[in-house]
Order: structure tokens, then C-alpha cells, then sequence
């Protein structure tokens, strides 16, 4: 779940090229990392950006992930309590600000640019691995809501708030969200036709499937465009979020 990306803002703006994935992970004073958890969750995004780049190369496009980047692999970063909206999600942008105070970055503009000078990336984002329960969420940028939103982020959770544990394919679908990616499943902006739409014309849309087995879904057409992998036509505005 996110919300809309300002088109080519931000620094996510397109799936392409060398992108720097920027590792965080979490505790609260009651739920706290083990070391193999990390380790095991880390493997999990590896995981979806291999998946991530087998699918941009089936539309032609080049993709890498650059994975040098981390904090809180030996000693998390920890937070009193996770930021949330009115539904109870994590709010990724304000607590990925806080995490960067917490490890001397005041400007994350600052940090884009050394990442950007230093790696020679051209889109840089970052995966929060939060260890308390809840529903993972994304934050890619957007103007019309608060410029302090330029690095983008998502958070995901160790597992739901149900206690089921996240896998690869949610990584996957939580990054595609910062590129601009749209879900197609059922939900208040969403009306019954657009999600029969969807479900007609690439039922296996990592953003639309409900299933754990990323190896079982794909990167459609519509996601496809709007992460930047192919041109669009005219028919995916009809699956335009309201208000989007």
C-alpha cells in the first residue's frame, strides 16, 4: 500500500540502470532482531531484487542492485514506538527520518547525493526491516505532500500483525511501490470493475496475486509502465486509482 509517486521526483524514479538498495533494521523494546533473523530477511530482499531483475529483463531493461549499504546489521537501530497513520500501518517516511538522525544524517538529500557520488547509482531507496508485527507500507515521493519525503522508503515488517511471516514477494511488491507502482487488489479507491479489469488482463501481477509463491506471479504490462520498464497504452488509465 502507498501513496502516488510524483513521476520523476524523488530518488526512485525509475526501475532501471544501478539502483542502491539502503538496509535498516528496527527494534522496538519489545520486539527486537535475532542475528539469523536479519540475516534471514536480508536474504528475503536479495531475493526479490533477483526476482525483480529476471523480470526487467524480460521487457528488454537492464536492472542491478547495488546491496552495500547498511545500517543495523551488527547492532539495530531502535525506536520507542513505530509511527502510524489512522488505520495503525507504519508510516515509513517519518520513521525513516528519524532513523537517518539517529546515524548523523540531518539532510537526506545529502545522503542521496554521497550514495549517488560514491556508487555511481541512478535511483536510491530504502527497505526498512521493522521486527514488530504489522502491515508493510511504502512511501515513494511525492510533491503535493512534503517535499521531506525526497528519499524514499518502504517499511517491512518481520511478519503481519496475524503473525505471518513476510517472504520475498512482499519485498518485491513494497519496492515496486517506490518506482510508482499501483495495487490492483480490492480496497476504498478502487471500484469492482478496475480489479475484474486486472484480474482479466494479468491476473499474476505481483501487485494484484494474493499469494506468498513470488516464482508463481510476474511483472504485468501496467506495472511494467509505471516502473518505467515499457511505454503505455491506452487502456491502463482505466485501472487508475481514485485520485491518483
Amino acid at each position: 500500500m502507498a501513496e502516488e509517486r510524483t513521476k520523476g521526483q524523488g530518488s526512485a524514479t525509475s526501475l532501471r540502470g544501478l539502483a542502491y538498495t539502503l538496509s535498516i533494521f528496527v527494534d522496538t523494546a519489545e520486539h527486537r532482531w535475532t542475528r539469523n533473523e536479519k540475516l534471514n530477511h536480508l536474504g528475503q530482499c536479495r531475493a526479490a531484487e533477483q526476482w525483480l531483475v529476471a523480470e526487467a529483463r524480460r521487457y528488454g531493461v537492464s536492472l542491478r542492485f547495488h546491496n552495500g549499504g547498511n545500517y543495523g546489521l551488527g547492532s539495530s537501530l531502535s525506536v520507542s514506538c513505530i509511527p502510524k497513520d489512522a488505520d495503525g500501518d507504519a508510516q515509513p517516511a517519518p520513521l525513516l527520518r528519524t532513523l537517518l538522525l539517529q546515524v548523523g544524517w540531518e539532510d537526506p538529500i545529502a545522503l542521496h547525493k554521497a550514495i549517488l557520488r560514491e556508487t555511481g547509482a541512478q535511483n536510491v531507496h530504502a527497505v526498512m526491516h521493522v521486527r514488530a508485527p504489522g502491515r508493510s507500507t511504502a512511501a515513494p515521493f511525492s510533491a503535493r505532500i512534503d517535499a521531506a519525503r525526497f528519499l524514499e522508503g518502504c517499511a517491512v515488517h518481520a511478519e503481519s500483525r496475524k503473525g505471518v511471516a513476510e517472504s520475498p514477494l512482499v519485498y518485491a511488491h513494497e519496492i515496486l511501490h517506490l518506482y510508482g507502482a499501483w495495487d490492483f487488489y480490492q480496497r476504498p479507491d478502487y471500484a469492482i470493475e478496475q480489479v475484474a479489469l486486472a484480474k482479466q488482463r494479468f491476473a499474476n501481477d505481483v501487485m494484484l496475486k494474493a499469494t506468498r509463491d513470488i516464482e508463481s506471479c510476474e511483472v504485468g504490462p501496467v506495472t511494467a509502465w509505471r516502473v518505467g520498464w515499457r511505454a503505455e497504452e491506452d487502456w491502463y488509465e482505466r485501472l487508475r486509482p481514485e485520485g491518483r
